[in-house]
């Protein structure tokens, strides 16, 4: 396989999406963010250091035509990263968030063109021209900052939330159980691996799990991962199998491709065999937006040893024709004389569009253990579960950073309780009438918030080719 050689494909005038893969990963090297740089610009560790990072503001909402968006980038090289470019790149202001997603995605072509550097045309005035010229994956750090102050901001509401939850004596399980999360927030990584999936997410994605923040397929895999460690070690069930999410799409996809192909995933055929030759017990969530394009959460149970398939829906409705036939035609595939049941299985009911997925995961570990009990449907009784849930992860996740930060054969003390200085005294408790203060704060500086109405996407036209004016002086203040 030939090597890349620049002189073959820069400044050719060629399109970067016909390029082979060889170009393209040129092109992408030339956008990374190099590790060095990154460890100065981009917090890393806890939560509550990325939550008090300051970074660059975002200018305000503004409108670039596609002639001025080219002549950010410049055939200059650009200029030794110094402390000072290091200084620059953290506090001068970025560009409207419209306008470095039109710059972000027009770098891989202008790469290809011969462009080497990026200035800061946004701070264009009478004054001087331009004298700094940064590298090129300034454009990848622009889009990177956008998203970590995204990141700030979800879990800047959700701080208040858990404070507001602190301190209301009359529910005293909310109560503790909020603390409980505030202690955990305190210590949290933000950009670690959740570690219960093996293709996981980030720990920063879990803000939905507390307050009414709707549950996505991640979040409810997990759910369903935690609930058949509980199935199998706590409860004893070892006939019982819990299934993520994705099979009920697999099993929608098989139903219907039926008169296209023959019945042979090998996965899903393993899955029935389990259940009506080995008398097993399917449990699963479902998402009906597979089904009939609905993004709601039921649930379905199949009991290969009773014979009967149970679902259960929060908002009361019947049993989706389309779920009943998939699951009618896939057991018919696994024995000659299906004869099971449909049977609604116990579930609360739903006042609101936010909750499905905490009622489902509810009434699943209602079915596999009935001494429990439903969840009610209580502003009180939905807050301490989603705090609980959540608080059930996060031990995890702190628990596998001691077990790698300490060897097994060690007693450390101190390790959650703020002996070995995760966390100092500029942590405070939430006063009963207040929101969080003191240094550790989930909360954005105020330039932040000033510019928190500026939200990614513009409708732009695309150009197949920049046409760059790179011997135009532009006029800035010096950088």
């Amino acid at each position: 396989m030939s090597q890349f050689d620049p002189s073959e494909w820069l400044g050719k005038g060629k399109i970067y999406k016909d390029t082979p893969p060889k170009v393209q990963r040129a092109a992408n090297a030339a956008l990374l963010i190099p590790n060095t740089i990154r460890n100065q610009l981009i917090p890393k560790g806890l939560l509550r250091d990325l939550c008090t990072f300051t970074m660059p503001i975002f200018q305000g909402k503004t409108s670039l035509q596609d002639n001025i968006i080219t002549q950010f980038f410049s055939t200059h090289k650009p200029d030794v990263v110094s402390d000072h470019t290091i200084s620059q790149l953290r506090y001068l202001t970025m560009p409207a968030t419209s306008a470095f997603h039109q710059i972000y995605k027009l770098a891989h072509q202008a790469w290809l063109d011969g462009m080497q550097s990026i200035r800061y045309v946004h701070l264009a005035d009478n004054g001087s021209s331009t004298v700094t010229h940064f590298p090129l994956f300034v454009a990848a750090l622009w889009k990177e900052f956008a998203e970590i102050q995204t990141i700030q901001s979800q879990w800047q509401k959700l701080s208040e939330y858990v404070a507001k939850h602190m301190h209301q004596p009359k529910y005293p399980e909310r109560e503790r159980a909020a603390q409980q999360t505030w202690e955990y927030m305190k210590d949290m990584p933000w950009d670690q691996s959740i570690g219960i999936l093996q293709d996981d997410m980030p720990v920063h994605h879990l803000y939905r799990m507390v307050g009414d923040g709707w549950w996505s397929s991640s979040l409810v895999n997990i759910q369903l991962s935690l609930l058949a460690e509980r199935a199998h070690d706590r409860l004893g069930l070892s006939n019982v199998r819990v299934e993520l999410c994705e099979f009920t799409n697999v099993l929608v996809s098989q139903y219907k491709a039926r008169d296209r192909q023959s019945y042979q995933h090998p996965w899903l055929r393993g899955v029935g065999d389990t259940i009506i030759n080995e008398r097993g017990t399917l449990v699963t969530g479902v998402n009906l937006g597979k089904v009939n394009n609905n993004p709601h959460w039921v649930l379905l149970v199949i009991n290969g040893e009773t014979g009967q398939a149970h679902y259960g829906d929060s908002l009361c409705e019947d049993l989706p024709p389309t779920l009943q036939y998939c699951v009618d035609w896939w057991l018919a595939q696994h024995t000659p004389s299906p004869s099971h049941l449909w049977a609604e299985l116990p579930i609360t009911v739903q006042l609101d569009s936010n909750n499905c997925a905490v009622f489902m995961v509810d009434a699943l570990e209602n079915y596999l253990d009935p001494s429990r009990g439903l969840v009610e449907n209580t502003p009180n009784a939905l807050a301490h579960r989603r705090f609980l849930l959540f608080n059930e992860i996060i031990e995890r996740v702190l628990g596998r950073m001691a077990l790698d930060e300490y060897p097994s054969d060690t007693e450390e003390a101190g390790i959650f309780d703020g002996e070995d200085g995760l966390f100092d005294d500029s942590f405070t408790t939430p006063s009963t009438s207040s929101a969080p203060s003191g240094d550790f704060m989930f909360r954005f500086s105020l330039s932040m918030k000033e510019n928190k109405e500026n939200s990614p996407g513009s409708s732009t036209r695309t150009m197949k080719r920049p046409l760059y004016d790179v011997d135009t002086p532009i006029s800035t203040p010096a950088l």
